[in-house]
């Protein structure tokens, strides 16, 4: 993942048929995202957007969802792909639009995989002085929703582990994992109805401990400082079959239309205390 601040891809609009749209299509839109695979190519990602929005693309990456919702609320960028907890974070400050859900393999939600190096931890009760490696404090499937598994068993994160760190994506996590330099991890993946892992990003031998309930997707958003009808037109090309190829490269399906009220059982999760 590149850990700096990124921005690649600027490509000419489509030919329009007025001024006014020809005036539209010319203005240049800022996608934030965090790139969490190294299979991800970021310069072909924004190519793939400029062709889907007919406008000039510039994808910035970041090293953290907190700093892609800081760049939204300060208007740095237009549009932003943001994972469950980040979008959750950034409608508490009223500073996005949800535009879209991603859907992976015909469902808008996955799920969080607990893992671990086989063999070093058998039971609950092994989780005593090892070491966790996770991928970003705002991550659900890789941060949160592992660790609240954990505490649902018995077992305090911050009390129980030796060390935890965060390596900044998944990658990183099954690199840390199979070298073993950290003994606990956690992935996102897909379930069937019985909960079943039926897809996942690792190719390696590594235990599963425990798989999550369903975890609302990531999101398309736009921030509430962009351009009212550049996010008009953005909304109508997000729905069309070329916007395919884009979310198969960040590891989705499709994009399905937003709905804000599938994000409130995980809102009310975290921050019922407030």
């Amino acid at each position: 993942m590149r850990s700096a601040m990124v921005a690649s891809g600027e490509h000419p609009a489509e030919p329009a048929g007025d001024a006014k749209k020809l005036a539209r299509t010319q203005t240049k839109i800022r996608v934030g995202a965090v790139v969490t695979s190294s299979l991800v190519n970021p310069g072909r990602v924004a190519d793939r957007l400029s062709d889907v929005l007919a406008r000039r693309v510039v994808l910035r990456t970041y090293s953290t969802y907190a700093r892609v919702v800081e760049a939204v609320s300060d208007g740095d960028v237009d549009l932003a792909w943001l994972p469950p907890i980040a979008y959750v974070r950034a409608r508490r400050q009223s500073c996005v639009e949800l535009l879209a859900t991603v859907e992976r393999d015909g469902r808008p939600a996955y799920a969080s995989a607990l893992l671990a190096r086989p063999g070093v931890i058998q039971s609950w009760a092994d989780f005593e002085g090892k070491r966790a490696a996770w991928v970003d404090n705002w991550s659900a499937a890789g941060y949160v929703i592992p660790r609240r598994m954990m505490r649902e068993r018995g077992v305090s994160p911050d009390f129980t582990l030796k060390a935890q760190g965060f390596v900044g994506g998944y990658d990183a996590v099954f690199d840390a994992l199979v070298s073993g330099t950290a003994d606990v991890g956690a992935s996102f993946c897909q379930i069937d109805a019985g909960g079943n892992i039926v897809r996942r990003p690792w190719t390696d031998d590594l235990a599963v401990l425990a798989v999550s309930d369903a975890i609302p997707g990531d999101t398309f958003c736009a921030a509430r400082t962009a351009d009212a009808l550049m996010v008009e037109d953005v909304r109508e090309a997000l729905m069309t079959p070329k916007m395919g190829k884009v979310i198969a490269e960040l590891g989705g399906t499709r994009l399905i239309e937003g709905n804000p009220a599938r994000y409130d059982g995980l809102e009310r999760e975290l921050f019922s205390s407030e």
